[in-house]
């Protein structure tokens, strides 16, 4: 059996943070790889950060195919249809700024007649 790397254990160690648990040893090396893919992008986004830095998740592991399924816009795909986000367009509020001046400097939400 080979020594463990560094890599066995931190992926060892982030699986025991976020109870990972795995089926097989295929699906367990092929985590561990993603792992080491993303390890590798948040090194490399920590090089150039100054006031903050990047660490692992419970998503770390996950795909690029999962994180977009899953963490996008919250929305599934029956929902993401134009009726939809029409809808959703017409229940927020939008800014007119072609006129700044009705722009209110304060507002005070508790005499607003739409506010529920």
């Amino acid at each position: 059996m080979p020594p463990l790397t560094h890599l066995d254990f931190e992926y060892t160690n982030y699986c025991a943070k976020f109870n990972k648990q795995h089926r097989s040893l295929e699906e367990y090396n092929a985590r561990m790889r993603q792992f080491a893919k993303t390890d590798l992008d948040l090194h490399k986004l920590n090089l150039h950060l100054e006031t903050s830095k990047v660490a692992h998740n419970a998503f770390s592991d996950w795909t690029d195919e999962e994180r977009a399924l899953h963490l996008s816009t919250g929305l599934n795909n029956e929902l993401r249809t134009d009726s939809y986000l029409h809808e959703m367009d017409t229940r927020f509020a939008q800014l007119d700024e072609t006129h700044p001046e009705d722009f209110k400097s304060t507002l005070d939400w508790t005499t607003e007649p739409d506010v529920v």
